[in-house]
């Protein structure tokens, strides 16, 4: 793995973010990181979540056969953490300055 990621405190409530990978399958089970997942590798999801609240964030979804791969899921999913509250900050805008973000509306 190459330099570390900090991750955004949660959007909602400022609380701390921590970081899981289970199995896609029933009974999801957690992963640990370990060098070899076997010839036919795991599938898994990764997630990041508040500690604090519970919010989460977008799941990522990968096969893994090795430590490298399981970084790369858990990265995919920091990212999403990261970027949660940034991705439709347009739509948002958009309605503040039509006042839909008010209420009551004036309109209603």
């Amino acid at each position: 793995m190459s330099e570390p990621i900090k991750m955004s405190p949660c959007a909602f409530c400022g609380g701390p973010p921590v970081t899981i990978i289970t199995t896609t399958l029933f009974p999801r089970q957690h992963v640990d990181r370990v060098a070899d997942y076997g010839e036919d590798g795991l599938s898994v999801e990764a997630r990041v979540y508040c500690h604090e609240c519970g919010a989460g964030g977008e799941t990522a979804e990968d096969e893994i056969c090795d430590a490298e791969s399981y970084d790369d899921v858990m990265l995919d999913a920091i990212g999403k953490w990261n970027l949660r509250d940034k991705r439709h900050a347009d739509l948002y805008e958009s309605s503040d300055r039509a006042g839909r973000n008010l209420y009551p509306r004036a309109d209603a």
